[in-house]
């Protein structure tokens, strides 16, 4: 399998690094920094000449590694043995009951990740598409489709998932590199608290309550890219704490690329973002004066290289570098101000409070009243995500509805606990890193609409809580109240996995993860199953087509025909047909499918294509219609 090219190159990236003698974490986290780089930049180069395939993706691997190879054989007798560089400290036997706690749930994640297709419902409607049409057509450039999203949206979790799904040749590894992503937040999170001052107890206590923050636990079997983001934003805040003590090239660079790579993951760290990028300024400016804009000039450039290619497409095909008018509008409020930011901050909190419908109703009418109090409506359409309503249902356990209430609580003793302490002469930089918390919690609601599945989006936020909370609980020195705590959030954990219903667990459920077909797995919702086993049936063993029409809504579920079909022809091609938007401009008026697939509301009798194509209904389904050409 040519994915051992990837894994070779990144095992070797890393042995170069602790050639030059830095410590394991340093060198991980500048290991992902430059083989995400190798990603990105490997992807734009093969773009620009129609060869992102994976032939063309294999090549550009096997070069790195015979490059890494090279370098590692040159400086090997530099490398430490044992590999170490940290410094070593002994643990009390309730921490490694801790540790072993934690491997349970991890091990039981790389199960789960391995076992289980994607199917997370946006990554089947444009996440992972676009992978598809890029691979298609052998280029990241724009392509026509009725799902503008897999267009306009920061690319850069899929530059990985691309790059593993070509060298891999499917999706099964997909998962595990969202697993791979929460344990490496995980360990930048404990470097964190080594860079606030915590000695081991705290570096642990960070790394154990990141790895189990519930949203985090259920994100990480998935390929959506809010992990990703999170590992970002904590590895630029791990680069720039360096920098403030010992500033150089190298640090500055790291910083650079992760805030890069962080808003070429997902346009919500140009927010979660901001309060780091103003402390870096004032610190600079106070602590380094002139010098602080060569850095300064040095990381804008680094962030242009990496984002501007897709602010390009973004502008050339919607006038906008951050995309469609009309869907990128709907992200933000349309009022602001001292309300809009109560309003938004309280509604998000409460998302991560969800329990029982009691407890649910009271928080309700409390939040009710307030916003009587305030005169602005508790559902207010000027903020909150059209077409919903501000509700607070029973909690559920899945990736996209799952909150943070017990590290929000903790959160809240821990802080309050330590603002009451008298001197916090050693705490500047824990100041600094709360206060870049809080405020992008506060950036976040105030500019942000009201979302139900806000919680998703604020993983970041709560990867950050958790390194503060475990600095601040080492100073209690009470090994019992370590233990407790993790031991609370261990058991919630498992109650998040257990009750999952997206990957259902063998033992616990008689129809699961090891005895469901990988297509039920993937298409779990039952209102779905019919009719896409149906239509796959019929194009794959009835009528042996390759060449497939679509037409969607802008959540239809696509990656499952691209799956299916690739199963019983080597080279099928999808495209979509009587786009509406502003990629339709870019439909291939020559191609001529042997059928499509219409998954909109509205079906029509004909379908006349672009190139003179004329089509009509084979059969209607509830999801899907089916129409085939009329023959002259």
């Amino acid at each position: 399998m040519t994915i051992l090219l990837l894994i070779f190159a990144f095992t070797g990236i890393f042995f170069v690094f602790l050639s030059f003698r830095q410590a394991l974490r340093e060198a991980l986290l500048r290991t992902c920094l430059t083989g995400v780089g190798l990603i990105y930049a490997s992807t734009e180069l093969l773009s620009l000449i129609s060869a992102v395939t994976p032939a063309g993706i294999a090549v550009f691997w096997l070069l790195v590694s015979i490059s890494v190879t090279v370098i590692v054989f040159i400086n090997r007798k530099r490398l430490p043995w044992p590999l170490t560089g940290e410094k070593t400290f002994s643990l009390h036997w309730l921490q490694w009951l801790m540790i072993a706690g934690a491997l349970m749930v991890v091990v039981v994640n790389v199960y789960v990740a391995a076992q289980t297709p994607p199917n997370n419902w946006d990554s089947m409607v444009y996440h992972l598409p676009r992978i598809e049409h890029w691979l298609q057509n052998r280029s990241v450039e724009f392509y026509a489709t009725h799902v503008n999203r897999q267009l306009f949206l920061s690319p850069g979790f899929e530059y990985v998932l691309l790059h593993v799904r070509a060298l891999s040749g499917g999706d099964l590894l997909l998962n595990l590199t969202g697993v791979l992503v929460w344990l490496a937040a995980a360990i930048a999170a404990s470097e964190l608290a080594r860079l606030l001052r915590a000695q081991a107890t705290g570096q642990l206590l960070a790394a154990l309550l990141a790895l189990l923050l519930p949203t985090g636990v259920l994100y990480a079997t998935t390929t959506k890219n809010e992990l990703y983001l999170g590992l970002w934003i904590l590895t630029a805040l791990v680069f720039f704490l360096r920098f403030k003590q010992r500033a150089g090239w190298q640090d500055a660079v790291c910083f650079g690329a992760a805030t890069a790579f962080a808003v070429h993951t997902k346009t919500t760290a140009y927010i979660l973002l901001l309060p780091v990028v103003v402390w870096f300024i004032v610190w600079g400016i106070r602590s380094q004066k002139g010098k602080i804009w060569q850095y300064g000039a040095a990381i804008v450039l680094l962030f242009l290289m990496i984002n501007l290619p897709h602010a390009v497409r973004n502008q050339q095909l919607y006038g906008r570098f951050l995309g469609p008018q009309e869907e990128t509008v709907i992200y933000h409020n349309e009022s602001y101000g001292v309300r809009v930011l109560v309003s938004n901050s309280l509604r998000n909190l409460a998302m991560h409070l969800r329990a029982a419908e009691k407890w649910n109703r009271i928080l309700y009418n409390g939040l009710a009243s307030i916003h009587e109090l305030m005169d602005i409506g508790i559902s207010d359409t000027r903020t909150t995500w059209p077409g919903y309503q501000f509700s607070l249902p029973a909690i559920r356990f899945n990736e996209d509805e799952m909150g943070v209430p017990l590290h929000l609580i903790l959160f809240v003793i821990c802080v309050t606990v330590w603002l009451f302490r008298r001197s916090k002469k050693d705490d500047k930089d824990l100041v600094g890193f709360v206060l870049v918390l809080v405020t992008g919690l506060l950036l976040f609601s105030g500019y942000l609409r009201w979302q139900f599945w806000v919680v998703r989006l604020m993983i970041t936020l709560g990867l950050m809580a958790s390194v503060v909370i475990g600095v601040l609980l080492e100073r209690i020195r009470k090994q019992w109240v370590y233990a407790g705590i993790i031991l609370v959030n261990l058991v919630f954990a498992a109650f998040c996995l257990y009750k999952n219903p997206t990957k259902p667990l063998p033992v616990v459920y008689d129809y699961n993860i090891a005895n469901l077909p990988r297509v039920l797995s993937m298409i779990y919702p039952p209102a779905l199953q019919p009719d896409y086993m149906e239509v796959l049936e019929l194009l794959n063993r009835e009528m042996v087509c390759d060449q497939v029409g679509l037409v969607t809504d802008n959540g239809d579920w696509e990656y499952p025909i691209w799956v299916e079909m690739s199963k019983y022809h080597p080279a099928p091609r999808i495209e979509h047909v009587l786009v509406q938007n502003a990629s339709a401009r870019l439909v291939d008026e020559a191609f001529s499918p042997c059928v499509v697939l219409v998954m909109t509301e509205q079906r029509p009798d004909i379908l006349q294509l672009a190139g003179g194509q004329t089509l009509v209904p084979e059969r209607h389904l509830k999801e899907i219609s089916v129409y085939l050409p009329v023959m002259p």
